[in-house]
């Protein structure tokens, strides 16, 4: 049996937390033991992992350089017998590989989830010590593999590609499109674009709900389904109720179960991003949907969208990106094909296949 300790920075309900809860749950069990544990105290997701029959944990440290919770950590790795560090996240990343050297961890992962590589001087430097311990540096994009090789100054044999994955039929509603949208209480002729998003800064809520006031003025009738929380909600509340965007925009809140039925009713999925996006796994939920996705441009986001999808310049202003939902919209057979073509490199089966053989080969070879 061959232990794995997940370490993420926050594990509140995310992409990230999602990928991890995946994987770790369609591990063979009878090979593998994986735990989760969060470096956030409270974090409100023990529920979320535990629906997946996956133990979580948490050790509170807000600090990467730690001696003390270093050491601590280390203590959870020996008296739990881990046989790898899995750490996710640039915090993580250090943090987890200095407790597995302390607690002689056999085997220590590095993935990579955002374009968002260590900035300061202290962290670049403990990454480059930390290197030749480490076994594998798993990015979730190309993208992402190249923005830290070049920003760290890494060499890049350890370096290698592990898309981030989905299970297809789970965003595969039982109702049709137009149950869906009676659920929602909007009439079935009237186009819906959704915004799938932790409300932060980086998402840009704010400039989906400008794209949507230029698309109504194609559409008058369309509806928007905002779907997440975060920092931004109260904001985007309140300027969905002090304005006309009232009548056209249902705002959800975080969303965990159920979410098919809400991409059922969806026509579009906009993605406004911008900045930190390594492999955005909203928009393969929405390609599994059927549901087009129109993102801006940048790498990961193109990795992850293929030919499926519409892709705006990310410098563009929101009526150009009004203009290309406006335009997908007339284009579902199109895209519907290219869409599920692309979701056949994202296969959870051969992704978790090789995640084992991974996992068997780099605990054998030590």
């Amino acid at each position: 049996m061959i232990k794995i300790l997940h370490l993420l920075p926050n594990a509140g309900v995310g992409g990230l937390e999602l990928m991890v809860r995946d994987f770790s749950a369609k591990l063979d069990l009878s090979r593998f033991n994986p735990i989760i544990c969060s470096l956030r105290q409270d974090c409100g997701a023990g529920e979320f992992f535990a629906e997946a029959n996956l133990r979580f944990i948490e050790y509170p440290c807000d600090k990467t350089v730690s001696l003390k919770g270093w050491i601590g950590l280390s203590r959870i790795l020996r008296n739990e017998k881990i046989d790898i560090i899995h750490t996710h996240g640039k915090r993580p990343a250090v943090f987890g590989r200095m407790a597995g050297l302390f607690a002689k961890t056999k085997v220590l992962y590095v993935h990579i989830h955002d374009i968002n590589p260590p900035s300061t001087f202290l962290q670049k430097w403990l990454d480059r010590r930390l290197y030749k311990y480490t076994k594998r540096y798993l990015g979730c994009s190309k993208a992402v593999i190249d923005v830290w090789r070049e920003r760290i100054k890494l060499p890049e044999e350890k370096f290698q590609v592990f898309y981030n994955f989905i299970q297809i039929d789970k965003y595969k509603s039982k109702l049709t499109k137009a149950q869906a949208k009676q659920k929602l209480g909007i009439e079935s002729s009237s186009p819906v674009i959704g915004f799938v998003r932790r409300m932060t800064q980086s998402k840009e809520p704010m400039f989906f709900l400008d794209a949507f006031q230029y698309f109504l003025n194609k559409y008058p009738h369309a509806k928007a389904v905002v779907v997440g929380d975060g920092e931004l909600f109260s904001s985007v509340s309140e300027r969905v109720e002090s304005t006309l965007l009232k009548n056209h925009v249902i705002l959800t809140g975080s969303v965990t179960k159920g979410i098919e039925d809400l991409y059922a009713a969806m026509d579009l999925m906009a993605m406004t991003s911008i900045g930190e996006e390594g492999l955005p796994r909203v928009i393969l939920e929405a390609q599994a949907a059927d549901v087009i996705p129109v993102a801006r441009w940048m790498a990961g986001v193109y990795e992850a969208i293929g030919n499926g999808g519409v892709l705006v310049k990310a410098d563009a202003p929101d009526s150009v990106f009004a203009e290309a939902m406006a335009e997908a919209l007339t284009k579902h057979e199109y895209y519907s094909h290219l869409m599920r073509e692309n979701l056949k490199r994202f296969d959870c089966v051969e992704s978790i296949k090789n995640l084992e053989k991974m996992y068997e080969f780099d605990c054998n070879s030590v």
